[in-house]
């Protein structure tokens, strides 16, 4: 078996997890966002007896930190935003499957994720074990 055949039949094994992990990934950074746009707001608005006094508004962090903060976020984002393209990545590799014939998708379909036994989805499909993983091999050569 070749690499990009093992690949794409890793893909397609594991694609619901990888949509999970997208999904995961797409809302952390959705708060990575969220909390950098408070970081970056520096407008506060003074009540009328704030603006009046003398003294200084008080601030809760330094600027430096917000900075530094705000830098750290960035490094997250960016590292999620990688995971998200790796795992698409792999989703499109298992869409390769849907270029199978209906009755081959439904052989890949029931052999990695109806969690039946694979003696039970060769039977199901008129194989052999041996056989079935051989069919396999060769349709997804064929379509790659």
């Amino acid at each position: 078996m070749n690499g990009l055949t093992k690949l794409v039949i890793d893909s397609y094994r594991h694609k619901y997890e990888y949509q999970k992990s997208v999904d995961r990934l797409t809302l952390e950074i959705e708060e990575i966002e969220t909390e950098m746009t408070g970081l970056t707001h520096h407008s506060t608005e003074m009540t009328e007896d704030q603006a009046r006094s003398p003294l200084p508004f008080p601030s809760t962090t330094s600027p430096i930190y917000s900075n530094q903060k705000l830098l750290g976020l960035i490094e997250k984002k960016e590292e999620k935003e990688k995971q998200i393209d790796a795992l698409t990545l792999a989703l499109r590799q298992a869409d390769v499957v849907k270029k199978l014939c209906v009755e081959d998708q439904r052989l890949m379909q029931d052999l990695y994720h109806s969690h039946q036994r694979a003696q039970d989805v060769a039977d199901k499909h008129g194989y052999s074990i041996k056989g079935m993983y051989k069919h396999i091999k060769m349709v997804i050569e064929k379509v790659i």
